[in-house]
Parts: C-alpha cells; structure tokens; sequence
C-alpha cells in the first residue's frame, strides 16, 4: 500500500511538474511572438519612414529650379527712323611724338631771329655737342629762333642713335643750358638712316607741344 501511495505521489508531482513547464514554455511562447511583433511593426515603420523620405528626395530631384526672368522692354524704333548710330569715343587720341615734332617745326619756321640770343646759343649748343660727333655720329644744322633751337643728330645703328640722344642730355646739364630739351624721330630721314631732331627751348620758355 505504501508503494501504491508514493508512486500515485510521484505521478501527480510530474504531472504538476508539467503543467508548470507548459506554462512556462506558452509563457516564452507569448513573449516571443510580442517581441517578434514589436520588431515588425519597428521595422514597418522604419520602412515607411524611408519610404516618405526617399519620395521626397525624388521629388525634389525631379524639381527643376526656374529664376523669374526680368524682360527689358525695348522702346520700338519709329516707324522709318533709322536705327541710332553706336556711341562713339569722343575723346581723341594724344598727339605722338613725330606730331608734336611738325608741330614745333611748324612754330620754329615762324620765329623770327633774335639777333641778341639766336647767334649765341646757336654756338653755345654746336661748341656743346661737337665733342661727340666722332665716329659714325653726325650732328648738323643747328638753328634757332626767337626761343627755339633745332638740331639734327644720325647715327648708323639704333643703339648708336640712342646712346647719342643720351650723351646730348649729359652733355646739355654740363654745358649749362637751362632751357627744356625734346626728342624725336626725323620724319625726313631715309629709312637706312637713324635720325632724329632735337630741340632746345629758351630758358622760362616752353617746348611748344600740340595742346589738346
């Protein structure tokens, strides 16, 4: 009778034991399948959120930006009036240097002798120069007015010519002339000649230039 008794206790133990399993088991059962839902609806969200962004960003993709356009009106031209002209410069171009030259050639032919100062600074500039017409340097035709004077410098090569026009500068401040001194090409020299014209101005007397 004992044994009977203990095993009948041993069965509803197990069997208890069970039940106590199988709850348990339907209880993780349960927290599985809430998890597993939860995580589903996570990810449907997600998914929509991406889906809402990625329609926004194809529709601005597809946007295409248009600035307003500012139309000008242009007035209409008469009708039988002639178009207007394209505004010229008015301004005109500065006078070169072989212009101003004929420019004072010009004042020079009409200066009369001044019997007083033309003889002497016509010698005081051909005693200044004649030291360095040497070589293949040519200084002619010295002439003076009134306030004026004029010479003729040639040399054989460019160079040449330069360093002469430069030693007549030096040569003008140690020879005391005290008057203005311009340079410019010789528009009467042939073209295998390097020549040029030089001018030396009374002293409180201007280089007459061309005035614009």
């Amino acid at each position: 009778m004992i044994w009977w008794g203990t095993l009948a206790l041993l069965i509803a133990v197990v069997a208890i034991d069970r039940r106590a399993t199988r709850r348990h088991l339907d209880d993780l059962r349960h927290r599985c399948d809430v998890i597993a839902d939860a995580e589903a609806s996570r990810a449907n969200e997600l998914g929509t959120v991406a889906r809402t962004q990625l329609a926004l960003l194809a529709g601005a993709a597809n946007t295409t930006l248009v600035a307003p356009q500012t139309i000008t009106k242009q007035p209409s031209p008469r009708e039988g009036s002639k178009p207007d002209a394209p505004p010229t410069s008015t301004r005109p171009e500065p006078p070169t240097y072989t212009e101003h030259a004929a420019h004072i050639e010009e004042v020079l032919s009409h200066e009369p002798r001044d019997p007083n100062w033309s003889p002497r600074a016509e010698t005081q500039i051909a005693t200044a120069l004649a030291p360095l017409a040497g070589g293949n340097a040519r200084i002619e035709n010295v002439t003076c007015g009134s306030t004026i004077c004029r010479v003729t410098v040639k040399e054989t090569t460019e160079d040449g010519l330069r360093d002469l026009v430069n030693q007549i500068f030096d040569t003008r401040e140690k020879a005391g002339w005290m008057g203005s001194m311009f340079v410019a090409h010789d528009p009467a020299a042939p073209p295998d000649v390097f020549s040029s014209v030089v001018f030396f101005a009374k002293e409180n007397h201007p280089i007459p230039f061309i005035l614009n």
